[in-house]
């Protein structure tokens, strides 16, 4: 069906962008741990919990944020190569990403989501 094969998409090029950025993937993942728990052992009511309200924040978001956002946290960018794709400067992408996850981690927890 068309959803699998978009997953299986979306997992394919995630594979493929963390092989090529094998050495700032670490670091994205430190930035994410601040904001996001881990609920690889949780429950499945848990897990949909997180995400619906994962869909809902950054649903909510400006088109730039959201951008910014995604690119970096989705698509493992480097902040330098977003600032260009997006012509910010590397210290607003900086800037933005530290709001955003901010204001993330704020959101989940009015959600009742431990972090």
């Amino acid at each position: 069906n068309m959803r699998g094969t978009m997953c299986k998409k979306h997992l394919k090029i995630a594979r493929l962008i963390k092989q090529k950025k094998a050495g700032g993937t670490e670091l994205i993942f430190d930035e994410v741990r601040e904001f996001v728990p881990d609920r690889t052992n949780g429950d499945l009511a848990d897990q949909l919990h997180l995400q619906t309200a994962i869909n809902s924040f950054v649903g909510s978001l400006s088109k730039e944020t959201r951008a910014v956002f995604v690119r970096r946290y989705w698509y493992m960018s480097e902040i330098g190569e977003i600032a260009r794709d997006y012509g910010l400067t590397d210290g607003n992408v900086r800037v933005i990403l530290m709001r955003t996850r901010k204001k993330f981690k704020e959101y989940l927890e009015s959600e009742g989501i431990e972090i």
